[in-house]
């Protein structure tokens, strides 16, 4: 009986060994295919959604939950080099989901940091910072072989948080992800991530009108860098051609401008491009060649229309990918579309009631504009947040100004408004107070004193002013498209330029855009 037994025990032993060996080799071969996405990433993020696609499939079928959530996550990193941002978002959440359910910190790290990058993008900063330190937190009690390089890639996320005055704590968080990226072990990644920290540290470098520092710091990031890393590359082309345009050397820079275009053009990295065509303009501009100023600005207009779309081109590429996953699961839905018409015909007083809302509204909004568009906009328009903390104390605190100061203050405010700077991104109590050479508290009272608001209730409802004057008497800006209008009033994004706009006038742009044409 128990010779008979010996060669089942050996059968299991080899079968054992064999189908060990077969699951090792077949998560290789998952790491390697999703290496290979990873590095199409920068290349092409189009040609990387694909193959991501496939592994990620390959992966839940094995039961690879670490490789499903790295999926989710790359695919997050692509939509946002594609500046999609909802698919960017809707991947990063996913992969924080899936991480937790699978017990793989570093994944959540990772799905933190880039909804950390795609939030900071979008303005909300407060967001980023909380997603970015909660990322932070996590990596910090990692020790795996993944944790110096997504602690790096954190540190350089930190970077989207600071503006252009920030320089000293842009130079800290650089460092620190060169730091982290040079205890990398694999060669090619490290060096891969090393020249996007390097052409940070050099544009910082920029900022601080430390133009060698800066060359050697870009010198670096070019020495270091893969040839098919496209992205990458771009952008060093193009943090060069910047140098030189603070350097007042057009030339140089459109040279180094054009070919970080000739790059993104190719690749199709949207918003890339789009900073390079803006800076082409300007040094164009410069350069008093009006002509090519004009074609880049116009080129520019373009690509913010398509800008809006989402890339629709690259998301339907996407979907054909997917469709054959998509014809599996149409019988399912065949099945619930009898339930789902009974549900629709439960639900049929609840639509006539949002009808009836919906039909109220839009006679509410006519009003509005129909008012503005025949009076403009006014005081009584404006409906302002409660008082800061700050302006508060002001209340509070009893403040005396000379009438001189004050005269002198409401004068430059004239001449402010009548210029038109309110429009500065860089525009704040302190920028303008330094402008006019005066105290910042005289001039918070004197406007809550003569304006009746805050200074940012001020300057947004001036940019909101400006804005819908123009709408009313110029045509041609009731064609732009809403994120052209939130920069030329500047405002950092999309969103924060809506909200200001709807808390203002009553309605969102887009619907008093449509509204006052309807009514010419």
């Amino acid at each position: 009986m128990k010779i008979k037994s010996i060669p089942f025990k050996i059968f299991g032993l080899v079968f054992l060994f064999f189908s060990q060996n077969l699951i090792c080799q077949s998560i290789q071969n998952l790491e390697k295919e999703y290496e290979k996405a990873r590095e199409m990433a920068a290349k092409n993020p189009d040609s990387s959604l694909v193959l991501l696609n496939f592994i990620q499939k390959n992966a839940i079928e094995e039961n690879n939950g670490k490789i499903e959530v790295k999926c989710d996550y790359l695919k997050s990193y692509n939509y946002y080099l594609k500046s999609d941002a909802q698919k960017c978002i809707d991947y990063a959440q996913k992969a924080q989901k899936n991480a937790q359910k699978y017990n793989y910190p570093d994944g959540e790290a990772l799905a933190l940091r880039i909804l950390g990058a795609q939030n900071a993008k979008l303005g909300l900063l407060e967001n980023a910072q909380e997603n970015l330190n909660q990322a932070l937190k996590i990596i910090n009690t990692s020790e795996t072989k993944e944790s110096n390089e997504i602690r790096g890639l954190i540190y350089n996320s930190f970077l989207i948080l600071f503006n252009e005055n920030d320089i000293q704590k842009k130079l800290h968080f650089s460092k620190k992800a060169i730091k982290e990226f040079l205890k990398i072990t694999n060669s090619k990644r490290k060096n891969e991530l090393l020249s996007s920290a390097y052409t940070n540290l050099g544009y910082n470098y920029v900022s601080e009108k430390k133009f060698d520092s800066a060359g050697l710091y870009f010198n670096k990031s070019l020495s270091v860098l893969s040839p098919t890393q496209n992205y990458l590359k771009s952008a060093i082309f193009h943090d060069i051609g910047f140098s030189f345009a603070q350097q007042k050397k057009h030339d140089s820079a459109i040279f180094y401008y054009q070919k970080s275009l000739q790059l993104v053009e190719k690749y199709g990295f949207s918003e890339k491009k789009k900073e390079i065509l803006k800076n082409l303009a300007t040094s164009y501009k410069e350069k008093k060649d009006t002509i090519n100023a004009e074609k880049y600005e116009l080129t520019k207009l373009k690509l913010e229309d398509s800008l809006q779309n989402n890339n629709k081109t690259a998301i339907n590429n996407v979907v054909k990918f997917e469709k054959k996953e998509t014809k599996s699961l149409l019988h399912t839905k065949n099945n619930f579309l009898k339930i789902g018409v009974i549900f629709i015909l439960l639900l049929l007083p609840l639509f006539y009631f949002l009808w009836r809302k919906y039909k109220t509204q839009q006679k509410k909004y006519a009003e509005i504009v129909a008012k503005i568009k025949k009076e403009g906009l006014t005081d009584t328009n404006i409906s302002l947040k409660e008082d800061t903390e700050k302006d508060l104390q002001a209340k509070s605190e009893p403040f005396t100004i000379s009438v001189e100061v004050e005269e002198k203050i409401l004068q430059e405010l004239i001449i402010f408004e009548n210029e038109g700077k309110f429009n500065s991104k860089t525009m704040s109590l302190s920028h303008l107070s330094d402008q006019m050479n005066v105290n910042n508290k005289y001039l918070s009272v004197v406007i809550k004193k003569h304006k009746n608001m805050n200074f940012n209730g001020y300057i947004n409802h001036l940019r909101i002013n400006y804005l819908i004057e123009k709408l009313r008497t110029d045509p041609e800006f009731s064609k732009y498209k809403i994120s052209y209008l939130a920069e030329i009033t500047g405002y950092s994004s999309h969103s924060a330029f809506s909200a200001v706009f709807q808390q203002i006038v009553g309605v969102s742009p887009s619907v008093f855009i449509n509204e006052l044409n309807r009514q010419k």
